[in-house]
């Protein structure tokens, strides 16, 4: 095993002819030089640097001499160079087989064999700054850095794919970069999205095609100088088209952990030992990865933040960096945690940082425009902006929330949806009318998938089956035709966890009884009325604190998640687990018929309370 460090002055390389101008420019052009660094171009070494760095003393046919020493490549590394630098020699001067035999020598010895970064930091040195500079992720850290332990026992043991689930901008590529610079290794990242073939990550064969190139996975390890880098991967979610097969066995090769420490790259036609290298794969929804995947990768779940996280994360880590890259004093910009606040929730609507972080971008520039030209207004020279100079710079607000109704209303709940860019109040709409010749049914608008027609058609049935709860006779209720909408038509809308607000509108509707207004629901009924369990508790208990709601419904068996929703949402949101859709029915619609068990017997009891109970 070669660490990285400085070539000895005394070695020398063998002497070769020149090669032509324009065999050096394309070489120059599909070749460039690569530097070993960090994140943020900081450097790992300079002896690290100049050992990374190709040097091609080139062959009159583009012959390529190592840029890595020959002794530190593998005997059949050097068995094949020589071959194949005889085999140019075999053919004609400055023909295109000749040249392409040149430019697969120069890469074959741009491979990193043996070299590693051979930097070994203390584990609680790689914790302390993790945890300085990313907030949450717990799961995560725990799972890298209990595997960097485990190795330190095992050396030979391949560290397994991490795979990062959840909404954009949340901060899964900021901690793999984070790590690499923590472990002092090069950090390396591509997006499989727009890939279509395994070719893309596995290399095209040489000799089947003219211009064949190393797939994308060993050209980043080429790039990185070692064989050890953090590798992140993003848009593994992608795999799940019917149309990515192909794509997802190429994939295989790099996340199953045996196959990765005999990595075959079919232009390079030789393996390459990838077993020190940590992958780390990202993706927005857990359902969209494919199973062959989550087989061989820890999946990890990373939730979006909370507006008060996003403040403490703005204020603590963004602001200050960008106040550096602008060129600002930390007196010449301040924003309080009141203004970030502000900034959150009037002029971004996501469950990361990318849009705060452009946000902020923003101001730093005006702030520094207005330095430049000494034309900073009085009341914003102190530095501290207030919330009446955030309006000023940023305009008005982008995302205007609309408050909860001050009253309860018939036939329209507040559900809860989860999606990419974090949690969403969803409103359900519902009314009756007389069926068309006596034929009812329900009619549903607001572009809905699949999976939420079936749950409004499940609903419907329950509450079919309990129109009598509610003082409808089963025969009056055939009759009736029920409209059913959700707001936002533009939005596609789908998925499994509205089942329970839709049959409480339809019930609403169906007994002429408002419901509550200041509840939110989440939760799939099932036919004979079970509250069946959802994704993304977390991201919709925030955004029913977002929009002001006192209380939120969910699944019971949901209560195992309940631990991930932010102390802060706890104390200002009552989380009500319930386990039937009659339970949703009593707290939410007001004087209706609650069914109990009596004696063995099924009875009903009127409740007469205003506003329901809760």
């Amino acid at each position: 095993m070669r660490r990285i460090q400085k070539p000895s002055e005394d070695a020398k390389l063998p002497p070769s002819p020149e090669v032509p101008e324009a065999a050096a420019d394309l070489s120059a052009a599909v070749f460039p030089k690569r530097s070993l660094s960090a994140r943020g171009g900081k450097s790992i070494g300079r002896a690290a640097r100049a050992a990374a760095l190709p040097v091609h003393d080139r062959g009159e046919d583009g012959a390529g001499i190592q840029s890595v020493p020959e002794r530190d490549a593998p005997a059949e590394v050097r068995r094949h160079a020589r071959a194949e630098t005889k085999r140019q020699h075999s053919l004609p001067r400055g023909s295109e087989g000749a040249f392409e035999i040149g430019q697969y020598v120069r890469f074959l010895w741009s491979v990193p064999w043996n070299t590693y970064t051979g930097f070994n930091p203390r584990l609680r040195a790689v914790r302390e700054h993790l945890d300085s500079t990313i907030l949450g992720f717990d799961k995560a850290k725990a799972f890298l850095l209990e595997n960097l332990a485990v190795n330190r026992r095992t050396p030979d043991r391949v560290i397994p794919a991490l795979c990062l689930v959840g909404p954009p901008g949340n901060g899964k590529n900021s901690l793999a970069e984070e790590l690499a610079e923590a472990l002092g290794r090069p950090h390396k990242r591509f997006s499989i999205s727009g890939m279509a073939v395994k070719e893309e990550l596995l290399g095209v064969d040489r000799f089947s095609m003219r211009g064949a190139r190393a797939g994308k996975i060993l050209s980043k390890i080429c790039d990185a100088g070692c064989l050890d880098p953090v590798l992140v991967i993003n848009g593994v979610d992608a795999l799940a088209a019917p149309d990515r097969a192909d794509l997802l066995e190429g994939m295989l090769a790099v996340v199953d952990p045996k196959r990765r420490a005999r990595f075959f790259d079919r232009y390079l036609g030789l393996e390459v030992d990838l077993s020190k290298m940590i992958v780390i794969l990202t993706a927005n929804t857990v359902e969209a990865i494919p199973e062959a995947l989550q087989r061989f990768a820890e999946v990890i779940e990373v939730p979006g933040h909370s507006e008060e996280e996003k403040a403490v994360l703005a204020h603590e880590l963004i602001l200050p960096r960008l106040r550096h890259e602008h060129g600002l004093k930390d007196s010449d910009l301040q924003i309080s945690l009141d203004g970030l606040v502000k900034i959150i929730r009037d002029y971004t609507l996501e469950a990361g940082v990318n849009s705060l972080t452009r946000t902020l971008e923003t101001l730093c520039r005006k702030r520094a425009s207005d330095l430049v030209r000494n034309t900073a207004p009085k009341e914003k020279r102190a530095g501290l902006l207030s919330i009446e100079n955030i309006r000023s710079m940023l305009g008005p607000e982008i995302y205007a929330r609309e408050p909860l109704e001050d009253e309860p209303q018939v036939g329209l709940v507040h559900g809860l949806a989860w999606t990419q860019a974090g949690g969403e109040m969803l409103s359900i709409e519902a009314e009756v009318f007389a069926g068309t010749g006596g034929q009812g049914g329900v009619r549903s608008t607001g572009q809905l998938g699949e999976v939420m027609r079936e749950s409004t058609a499940i609903a419907h049935s329950v509450v079919r089956s309990r129109c009598e709860q509610f003082g409808i006779d089963e025969e009056s209720f055939v009759q009736m035709e029920f409209h059913l909408h959700f707001p936002m038509g533009g939005v596609p809308k789908d998925g499994p966890s509205a089942g329970a607000g839709i049959a409480v509108a339809l019930a609403s509707a169906m007994s002429d009884r408002p419901v509550r207004n200041d509840v939110a629901i989440t939760g799939e009924v099932s036919l004979r009325g079970k509250i069946l369990l959802v994704g993304g508790l977390r991201e919709k208990a925030l955004a029913a604190y977002r929009q002001g709601a006192k209380a939120m419904i969910y699944p019971r068996a949901n209560e195992k998640d309940v631990e991930s929703i932010p102390a802060d949402v706890q104390a200002q949101l009552a989380l009500i687990p319930v386990e039937t859709i009659d339970e949703v029915f009593a707290m939410m619609i007001s004087n209706i018929v609650k069914p109990k068990i009596v004696g063995g017997n099924f009875v009903a009891e009127l409740d007469q309370r205003e506003g329901g109970g809760s």
